[in-house]
């Protein structure tokens, strides 16, 4: 598992709300699983590798 941090303009899947989440598509990252947190300038993700 990891978490990582990182401003909310580089994430993977853009949102225009200041407030968002979203599970990783699988398409996108085939071995890992998780979800991409947006909270205002900041976003971080919780990754899990997929079985």
């Amino acid at each position: 598992m990891s978490i990582v941090f990182y401003p909310s303009n580089l994430s993977p899947y853009p949102s225009a709300s200041p407030m968002a989440a979203r599970r990783v598509d699988p398409k996108d990252y085939p071995q890992w699983d998780g979800l991409v947190i947006k909270l205002g300038p900041v976003a971080f993700s919780v990754n899990w590798r997929r079985p």
